[in-house]
């Protein structure tokens, strides 16, 4: 499916202008909370404690239920009841602002190691199409992006974590 017929609909710069602006002024309450030390339990959370987890429980579990894992867990750890409730309240109310913040951090690590080519499953699908739009969201650094500029594609792109553009 097609939102746009590239070969009917060119945005002028104006227009284009106009969409940038408006998706900044969309993720700037996102791109805002970056980088705060409160959000520093989140990376532990996302890449061990989560997945563990899940995989002792064949993946099966809610996040709700993860979530009153990982509070059973910050209790054993002699963890206060009010950072319990904060981090908590964070991980059910503010998943999109935490993600931001954990992929800053990502691509500001210089040990980060990630793929720079592009998407082999994109690759195949654009194999043969005709040149048309793109929107690329959660681009990172752009590596599908790129690649479909490279093929004559019309590509917009954002990603929620503003140390991406930092990380170029």
């Amino acid at each position: 499916m097609r939102l746009v017929d590239s070969g009917k609909y060119r945005p002028d710069c104006s227009q284009v202008v106009v969409l940038a602006t408006l998706l900044m002024i969309f993720l700037h309450p996102l791109l805002a909370f970056g980088q705060k030390p409160e959000y520093e339990f989140y990376f532990e959370f996302r890449t061990a404690f989560s997945p563990k987890v899940q995989e002792e429980n064949h993946w099966s579990l809610t996040n709700e239920q993860v979530y009153e894992k990982y509070a059973a867990k910050l209790k054993g750890d002699r963890i206060a009841e009010s950072e319990i409730a904060r981090r908590l309240r964070l991980l059910r109310t503010e998943h999109a602002v935490l993600d931001a913040d954990f992929y800053s951090r990502y691509y500001l690590d210089s040990s980060s190691n990630f793929n720079h080519a592009p998407n082999n499953f994109l690759m195949e699908v654009v194999k043969g199409m005709q040149a048309g739009s793109a929107l690329d969201y959660g681009m990172g650094q752009g590596r599908n992006s790129i690649y479909l500029a490279s093929l004559g594609w019309d590509v917009w792109g954002f990603d929620p974590a503003d140390a991406v553009l930092q990380s170029l």
